[in-house]
């Protein structure tokens, strides 16, 4: 007797701890799982009817209609997490969505409309209740003469510059300036998307150079072109790690694409030219991204020139694999 008396007390504390945890489920999940089954077998077989299978066996409607709850049930839990983290008290469709998303099925469409949903009790024909959602009567001119609604577009992401080299671009993504009015700040856009600024120079560009930096340019410009190997290979090794060039690089990018031009047939003026470019983007302290647009026409031009020298036998193969590589 003791031991059927405590076997007895042992199932009254679980069954009170299993009330316990379904009374802190939240209500509407509780109004979901309490009560009788959602989806019933004669659903599932007049699913199946409808989907063209016609005779269906009664454990198999019975295991499809379990499964197809226990799914649903899942659905309603990953909604009703979606609208607690939102800090919502109302389920909406978007929950539902986001719950299918979630599990990789496809969202509903066609159901993200405001209006609140409306439901109405009707007698069947055997006597019982139904609950079924009040459905409006629709003109059939009305639907053909409304607007298509807009496709759903997923989230995309894309990247643009807040700022390069202490420059706020004029892009529609960055706020405007302090001082600029929304039609000044297009007429400015629609001047630097024809590669230019408002007031016809590259803000990128510094206006006064120090006499170092002048003498620099100098020094180097004159070694690329009429230098020694001996200078032009210590020309070279600076532009490679000096820190101090970021100043220098529009006049830098500049110079190479004036002089490849300029010396289509010079073989010996191309080579350094091409080893100019290389030096200064294998410089880690030099940002020459905002210049690639300007560099690339001129090393293009050096892989691919119909004529790069002035005789067939020179080796212009040479100049080609090092403007490619």
């Amino acid at each position: 007797q003791q031991s059927a008396g405590r076997k007895e007390s042992r199932k009254a504390r679980q069954a009170r701890r299993l009330r316990i945890h379904i009374l802190l489920w939240p209500r509407p999940l509780l109004r979901v799982l309490v009560g009788m089954s959602l989806i019933k077998s004669d659903v599932i077989r007049e699913a199946a009817e409808a989907a063209g299978v016609k005779q269906l066996r009664e454990d198999v409607a019975t295991s499809l209609a379990a499964d197809a709850e226990y799914r649903l049930r899942e659905i309603v839990q990953d909604a009703l997490n979606f609208k607690r983290h939102s800090r919502r008290r109302k389920l909406t469709t978007a929950d539902i969505n986001n719950a299918l998303r979630v599990r990789n099925v496809e969202p509903l469409y066609g159901l993200s409309f405001s209006d609140p949903i409306v439901y109405d009790q009707k007698t069947a024909s055997d006597g019982s209740s139904v609950t079924v959602m009040e459905d409006k009567e629709l003109e059939f001119d009305d639907i053909l003469s409304a607007p298509l609604p807009k496709a759903p577009l997923e989230v995309t992401f894309r990247a643009h510059w807040l700022a390069i080299e202490g420059v706020q671009p004029l892009i529609p993504e960055n706020p405007l300036p302090e001082g600029m009015d929304v039609a000044s700040a297009g007429k400015k856009r629609k001047t630097a998307e024809g590669g230019e600024s408002a007031s016809g120079k590259d803000p990128m560009v510094q206006d006064v150079l120090s006499q170092e930096l002048q003498l620099y340019y100098e020094k180097v410009t004159t070694a690329v072109l009429q230098g020694s190997p001996h200078i032009l290979s210590a020309a070279l090794d600076s532009l490679r790690s000096d820190p101090g060039l970021q100043s220098l690089l529009p006049y830098f990018t500049q110079f190479i694409t004036d002089e490849v031009t300029r010396s289509l047939k010079d073989l010996t003026v191309l080579n350094a030219l091409v080893s100019m470019t290389a030096a200064l983007l294998t410089n880690p302290q030099l940002h020459v991204e905002p210049r690639l647009h300007q560099l690339m026409p001129a090393v293009m031009t050096c892989m691919v020139g119909k004529k790069l020298c002035k005789s067939s036998l020179e080796p212009h193969w040479s100049l080609r694999d090092s403007a490619a590589g």
